[in-house]
């Protein structure tokens, strides 16, 4: 075979047959079957917009999941906070005595008040809750009692809780030292709205064990999208009575 044969085998092989003239044809566009098909622009519209709108559904997917862990988890922490403010409460009333609920007065006036016979005095137990207990008495914004072990007549050892306000927020608040200086038992990320006590059988001679029940309404992230209303509530009961 020639050369100039095997060159225009070679060209065959290359870019297609000879034309009928005997010519190589070098263009490329009469060499269809080295072209593959490609997508119209109608096509590759439809499959663009069929991507967006699958990844819309799996972003918004997401979003909800995210949004829902989320809240999972501040209802968690609000309801461990406000756990830990109730079982102090409970470990503390149940084995304390002498309980002072605060209805008719403020905390201020009755900490001013200094004769041991005075229904304001903190250290006179007082009941509250006439719409539950039947006595006449609202139900109260604080409560004072006796830890267990202390002396009524000792104003300074006095253990009260109250709601209190700090930073536009509502917060529980504890004082062992008879109102002298109270601490936080929740955290800023929670807005406690009420906290209210309902107290029977306070009276340390009428020889039955003290119940108090307390109402607790909280906020938990204020204002927020995670913003979550809780109510909670429990009894105590006293361990033992006052004699």
């Amino acid at each position: 075979m020639s050369d100039k044969n095997k060159e225009a085998l070679c060209f065959r092989r290359l870019f297609g047959n000879e034309s009928e003239d005997g010519f190589i044809s070098l263009t490329p566009f009469e060499n269809k079957k080295y072209f593959t098909s490609g997508l119209s622009l109608v096509e590759l519209i439809v499959a663009v917009a069929l991507f967006l709108i699958i990844l819309s559904i799996s972003l918004t997917s997401l979003f909800t999941l995210t949004t829902a862990n989320q809240r999972s988890q501040s209802n968690r922490k609000t309801a461990d906070n406000l756990t830990f403010a109730l079982e102090d409460m409970v470990r503390t009333v149940r084995v304390g005595g002498f309980y002072h609920c605060g209805a008719t007065s403020t905390l201020a006036a009755d900490l001013a008040a200094t004769d041991p016979l005075n229904l304001l005095y903190i250290g006179h137990p007082r009941d509250c809750g006439a719409s539950v207990w039947g006595v006449p008495w609202d139900a109260g914004s604080y409560l004072a009692l006796e830890s267990f072990g202390g002396d009524a007549k000792t104003l300074t050892d006095q253990i009260i809780y109250r709601l209190n306000s700090s930073s536009g927020k509502g917060v529980i608040e504890k004082s062992t030292n008879g109102g002298v200086s109270f601490f936080p038992l929740s955290t800023s990320d929670i807005d406690v709205k009420k906290m209210n006590y309902l107290v029977y059988g306070s009276d340390y001679s009428d020889g039955i064990a003290s119940r108090v029940l307390v109402s607790i309404q909280a906020t938990l992230d204020p204002g927020k999208k995670t913003q979550t209303d809780f109510n909670i509530q429990t009894t105590i009961m006293q361990r033992s009575p006052d004699f």
